[in-house]
């Protein structure tokens, strides 16, 4: 390059400025013909040209495609290639190693066109292979670490599929406690890819992303179950109060057992109850609504488990709502029993259906992206 991009000495003539005077009348066909390439080419022949000790421009492009080179291939001939294209991506995007692709993405905002694209090609096309790598590694660590966890504890049993045996709240909070599965795998690698580089993350022009848009979507909601169901201390714990509004004419007394809470109404003044889950963390734990009719006949709703709780809570009719409570008919025998849940968090189960539309992701990379093959490591121009 640098041996082909001098004219002739015969033909090569100053090219005037701004600032020079009008262009010889006298000058030579060939010679205005060689300034009109010299100046098509100027960009590209000011590449060339070393300032001092500084290196061309031309020269730091191909050590910066050098190193680019250099840095994808550790990966391509990496015995683990995805456990290195994993470590590589969370450093570059973390800021904590070197990033020979962002230097590459810098030099070529500094060249003429056309080789500005061309060489920001190279380092966008690099960091591509790259991601999808790590993508893969991180999904199989996700499927391994996450999803397999969550469909074997969790997927298949109550809160999650209504008519199912409850689900172990230590699993429950295993998996979506602050310190569960799911908090750490996000603070460990999620966070880096999803919060902070997302826009790193895009496929194509048209703003595709690598990451599987439900993928974002289902982690909110997974936030909201851990707000839901977790204090500030990062307990399991739900806190609220419940009201006795009223029971039908014909029955004496109403008691209702939440997890060994007792909340009693005889028709008279009301009183408001504080309520805790979970409240017992036996093996027998159990919630329900018995009335007592007039002549001395019962009829009772009894669930047991850990979630018995709401499984009860969930038989009631709705009344009336606001924010932050609702008003539940409870009927059971030919009596009718009302009362009123109030919850002081935004986010609570009292108001809110937390476990709406959760469905675990067991995959992140968008199937045209997982379909791609391993691009070769870009070659030095």
């Amino acid at each position: 390059m640098k041996d082909n991009t001098s004219l002739s000495s015969s033909l090569a003539i100053e090219v005037p400025d701004e600032t020079t005077g009008p262009r010889p009348t006298n000058s030579k066909p060939e010679q205005l013909q060689a300034v009109a390439i010299q100046r098509a080419f100027a960009g590209l022949n000011t590449m060339l040209q070393a300032t001092g000790e500084k290196p061309s421009y031309y020269d730091e492009t191909v050590a910066a495609i050098a190193a680019v080179h250099e840095y994808a291939k550790a990966v391509q001939d990496s015995p683990e290639r995805g456990k290195a294209a994993l470590h590589a991506v969370l450093q570059r995007f973390s800021m904590t190693g070197h990033d020979p692709i962002g230097t590459l993405q810098r030099v070529a905002t500094g060249l003429p066109e056309p080789i500005n694209q061309q060489v920001k090609k190279v380092a966008d096309q690099t960091a591509r292979v790259l991601n999808v790598e790590a993508l893969r590694e991180l999904e199989r660590r996700w499927d391994a670490e996450v999803y397999s966890f969550f469909q074997q504890r969790l997927a298949g049993r109550y809160p999650f599929v209504v008519r199912a045996p409850d689900a172990s709240l230590d699993d429950f909070e295993a998996f979506f406690g602050p310190k569960g599965r799911l908090q750490q795998f996000h603070d460990q690698y999620l966070k880096v890819f999803l919060k902070d580089n997302l826009e790193a993350l895009q496929a194509s022009r048209q703003g595709q992303s690598l990451i599987r848009s439900d993928v974002i979507e289902q982690l909110e909601l997974a936030d909201r179950i851990r707000e839901t169901f977790f204090d500030q201390r990062g307990n399991l714990s739900v806190q609220f109060s419940i009201e006795p509004l009223g029971l039908s004419a014909n029955q004496r007394t109403s008691l209702l057992d939440l997890d060994g809470q007792l909340i009693s109404y005889t028709h008279g003044p009301t009183q408001i109850v504080g309520v805790v889950w979970p409240n017992t963390l036996g093996q027998q734990v159990r919630s329900n609504l018995t009335l007592l009719r007039q002549n001395g006949n019962s009829s009772s709703l009894e669930y047991r488990g850990p979630w018995s709780m709401f499984r009860l809570l969930s038989r009631g009719s709705l009344n009336g709502r606001t924010a932050t409570s609702v008003d539940l008919s409870f009927r059971t025998g030919d009596g009718v029993m009302r009362y009123r849940l109030n919850a002081e968090k935004a986010f609570n189960p009292i108001t809110q259906q937390p476990f709406k539309g959760f469905t675990l992701p067991r995959g992140l990379l968008e199937q045209s992206a997982s379909r791609g093959g391993v691009a070769e490591v870009p070659t030095v121009l």
